[in-house]
């Protein structure tokens, strides 16, 4: 039976749900971390590899943002380096940093 309090709950509730499954289908509708496989058949070239650049402690490094420095700390997936101003932790893939 429709009453004019049950309305807005009804109403609440069917947003709710609206939201979940609105919430569901764009999970399953997100792409993942991983790169697309290239096909054969594709008049497209696959998109090239990215070359991570390897650093040695004392390397002289240049960086878009804070100018030149030296490594010195290495990580896993990071290297500290050393501006002068102060010591910045640059991850993997160093876009931005060079080798001098």
């Amino acid at each position: 039976m429709w009453t004019a309090t049950t309305a807005p709950m009804t109403h609440l509730l069917s947003q709710s749900l609206l939201a979940t499954h609105i919430g569901v289908i764009l999970d399953v509708m997100t792409t993942s971390a991983r790169p697309r496989r290239h096909l054969a058949s594709s008049p497209f070239r696959p998109d090239p590899e990215v070359i991570i650049e390897q650093y040695a402690l004392g390397d002289l490094v240049a960086h878009d943002a804070y100018g030149v420095g030296h490594v010195v700390q290495l990580e896993a997936g990071a290297v500290l380096v050393d501006f002068r101003s102060q010591v910045v932790r640059v991850t993997s893939p160093f876009a931005k940093m060079a080798k001098l």
